[in-house]
């Protein structure tokens, strides 16, 4: 976060007894400029691996002092509510996280291993979108066809939401 002056590091750069908050911080400004939507967090006996995968990358490991594990994984649980939700497999949870201007919706799970949790990071930057149709058409090329063929369809619901009034003719 710049503005309060906040500035990642890289994850190799950081001290073996670097806060949990910190960590997290690195290893998100890591991601976010890879394009990597998931990141994976698994205790080995040895280290802590890290991974970051997507559709468009290559599956990149970074290894971390296996100390930090504890601290991080508490730290998600905490932001995401896992910890709220009792025990159940796998657990899942969701927070925001506040990058360069952007709001990231990042969606955790966890799912027990045999040297700790093994958690997945999901990072979505979340857009909402305040524009015309033929404004978001050219972004959303399918939007109109999809909401068509829902419409058409008559199975389950489908719910319209706007901030202005609007005219709906029978």
């Amino acid at each position: 976060d710049r503005r309060r002056r906040l500035r990642p590091v890289l994850p190799e750069m950081l001290r073996d007894d670097a806060p949990a908050a910190d960590r997290l911080r690195a290893l998100a400004a890591e991601a976010i400029p890879r394009g990597a939507p998931r990141v994976r967090i698994e205790p080995r006996r040895e280290a802590m691996r890290v991974t970051y995968s997507g559709r468009r990358l290559d599956d990149h490991d970074v290894e971390q002092p296996r100390g930090a594990y504890v601290g991080l994984a508490r730290l998600l649980e905490g932001l995401s509510g896992m910890a709220s939700r009792g025990r159940v497999v796998p657990r899942e949870g969701r927070f925001l996280l506040h990058a360069d201007g952007r709001r990231i919706a990042v969606s955790v799970s966890a799912m027990p291993g045999l040297e700790g949790d093994s958690l997945t990071l999901d990072l979505r930057d979340e857009r909402v979108a305040q524009a015309s149709r033929d404004e978001l058409e050219p972004a959303l090329p399918d939007l109109a066809r999809a909401v068509d063929r829902l419409s058409e369809s008559a199975h389950g619901l489908l719910i319209v939401a706007g901030s202005d009034a609007v005219e709906v003719g029978a």
